[in-house]
């Protein structure tokens, strides 16, 4: 405990950090041997985290890798899912022969799941960091379909909103998706359906009046969904494009 709040106060107070992220912090709540017997692991990796608020004061701290429930109170931003990855999947394990199915995996999909579900925390239990735009067209395994749909998602999040792509690399194209996201800080879209579908497939965001729909099957669909409020017409987020609702619903071709 001396050591951990020696640490941050010499990052935060000598160094002149303001921004702390700690990552892979649920390494404090695993199983072993502890100086306090009589202290539960959830106990132990909360009195590491106070420390920690305690050395960087009102300092931001990022939990990243961090058990949800032990660290409320003590985090101002949170990794909510697993990492981001430019592949939708999980990778293959090669040496057992099969697709890692599980869903805390790095992967898009997986970051994307936890981005949606987990909305209710947002602006209540800390800003939420649904983990990094991934908008590059090299060194990605990602389609342009999936990387529009990873920026889509986490523009509707309302949360802390970080790009790790070189920007000086980046398309015309990708910078203006980036440009494009950069104001939409502020409440979580909700999940209209979210005990319907997995992932939800409409997310809804009343404070920007903007309807995000998904198709997440691998081939185009013809979709028809009820419009959550009252619009004489529809602009499409990323085109610009008009569409004209149809008696409280809006229909998308091939989506």
């Amino acid at each position: 405990i001396d050591w951990l709040e020696r640490v941050f106060r010499t990052v935060t107070s000598d160094w002149g950090y303001d921004y702390v992220k700690i990552d892979f912090v649920y390494a404090a709540a695993v199983d072993g041997v502890r100086s306090d017997p009589n202290v539960t692991r959830a106990q132990a990796y909360r009195r590491g985290l106070e420390t920690i608020r305690r050395a960087v004061g009102e300092r931001f701290i990022l939990g990243c890798g961090a058990p949800i429930g032990p660290s409320v109170g003590l985090v101002n931003g949170m990794r909510i899912g697993p990492d981001v990855a430019p592949y939708w999947y999980p990778l293959t394990h090669r040496g057992a022969g099969r697709r890692r199915t599980s869903l805390s995996f790095p992967s898009a999909v997986n970051a994307i799941r936890n981005a949606i579900t987990r909305y209710w925390t947002h602006n209540r239990l800390w800003l939420n960091d649904p983990d990094c735009l991934l908008l590059r067209d090299s060194e990605t395994a990602l389609t342009a379909e999936e990387v529009r749909t990873l920026a889509t998602v986490i523009g509707m999040s309302g949360g802390m909103l970080l790009d790790s792509d070189d920007l000086t690399r980046l398309s015309p194209e990708s910078r203006a998706m980036l440009t494009r996201l950069l104001p939409l800080r502020g409440e979580a879209a909700v999940p209209l359906d979210l005990f319907e579908r997995d992932p939800p497939r409409l997310l809804w965001r009343p404070d920007r009046r903007l309807l995000a729909v998904f198709n997440w099957d691998d081939e185009p669909a013809d979709v028809s969904v009820h419009l959550p409020a009252p619009a004489e017409r529809l602009i499409d987020f990323w085109t610009s494009e008009e569409h004209s609702p149809e008696g409280g619903r809006a229909g998308f071709r091939g989506l």
